[in-house]
């Protein structure tokens, strides 16, 4: 690990995109509305489309995700609570239609910690690209004239912020470099230009030049992403993903980490003596449910898919909830719980839970 880092800064050679992922005509559209205009998006996307590179003059725009297309972040900020750590992914998660931000247990795990350092240096937050990792600066918050609520909501905003440059994109704020409206003092909607809490009653929401961003940095990555697609749609417009209060709200659905149509597949003679704890639904993972004339005690039983944990309509992440039993499945790697949720008595795989019951 290089002190706060355990995956290098990666661009891909000579700032070239895969340009395999989207037409011709989507991709211009996805760069037509991340140029923005004067005080939002960046004015460099347009060679993304022209040159099929992602620079700034001569500068290749970096990120931090891993092999896996996944940003797997380890929080050790006092800044950043844990029972907000879900939402915070789910935001950009949400943004990009499936999965591309995971907080995880273990340091080891992670490409990148988010860490405080001491001293009021004028910066809030920063992503450092160099092995420092992403540094929140609690000294130079001068923020006691908001609630407590403001405060840590634009604590979150900052956090996603950087998150976002984790992933690749550049600031937003209009012009070359995104840099037209902080150096017109200007605050705006894009939660990656420059952003202000009092302008935001409602939390932090996404804009369409966010996702197109997101979309156009996901061609850098190790592994190339199609995310966002949602920004085709003719009501992309309607679109939303808001985060407040350590919770998201969305109409954008998103797909689920792990996708299995047959269902959780295992053996009722190998069941293990029932587990009753608590854990915390951290992951988008399917949900499924077993009729009762399945659980014959003899054979291999397959559950029906009911739905996921992500699901805007009945979102379950960050739920506690409360583990009835843990069961093998017929793959010695992967277990299954069963949980408690109103009336029904649901399945999902354990990964979907924030640590191992």
């Amino acid at each position: 690990m290089t002190l706060y880092a355990n995956t290098l800064a990666f661009s891909r050679a000579d700032g070239s995109i895969d340009d395999s992922i989207y037409t011709d005509a989507e991709l211009k559209q996805l760069t037509t509305i991340a140029y923005g205009d004067q005080f939002n998006g960046n004015a460099n996307f347009e060679r993304v489309y022209t040159e099929r590179v992602y620079k700034n003059g001569t500068s290749k725009y970096s990120n931090l995700v891993g092999a896996d297309g996944v940003l797997k972040l380890y929080n050790d900020s006092k800044m950043l609570p844990k029972a907000a750590e879900s939402a915070v992914a789910d935001f950009w998660n949400h943004v990009a239609g499936e999965e591309v931000v995971r907080f995880v247990n273990v340091v080891e795990n992670s490409d990148e910690v988010i860490h405080d350092v001491a001293g009021d240096n004028g910066v809030l937050g920063a992503q450092t690209y160099n092995g420092n990792g992403l540094i929140m600066y609690p000294d130079s918050w001068h923020i006691d004239h908001l609630t407590a609520e403001q405060q840590e909501n634009y604590h979150m905003a900052t956090v996603i912020h950087e998150i976002g440059h984790a992933l690749g994109i550049p600031h937003l704020g209009g012009g070359n470099d995104g840099t037209n409206a902080a150096n017109a003092v200007r605050f705006g909607n894009e939660v990656m230009g420059p952003w202000s809490i009092l302008d935001h009653p409602d939390g932090i929401q996404n804009t369409l030049v966010d996702a197109a961003a997101l979309a156009i940095a996901a061609l850098t990555w190790r592994k190339p992403r199609k995310l966002a697609t949602w920004i085709f749609s003719d009501n992309a417009s309607e679109k939303y993903v808001i985060y407040k209060n350590r919770g998201v709200k969305t109409n954008l659905s998103m797909k689920p980490s792990v996708k299995n149509d047959w269902g959780v597949k295992f053996d009722w003679n190998l069941i293990q003596s029932p587990i009753v704890t608590y854990r915390t639904i951290a992951k988008n993972y399917n949900l499924y449910q077993f009729e009762p004339e399945q659980i014959d005690g003899k054979t291999y039983s397959v559950a029906k898919q009911v739905g996921y944990t992500g699901n805007p309509n009945q979102y379950r992440i960050g739920m506690t909830i409360k583990i009835l039993a843990v069961y093998p499945t017929d793959d010695p790697r992967v277990r299954v719980v069963r949980f408690k949720d109103g009336d029904e008595e649901l399945t999902m795989y354990e990964a979907a839970l924030d640590q191992p019951v």
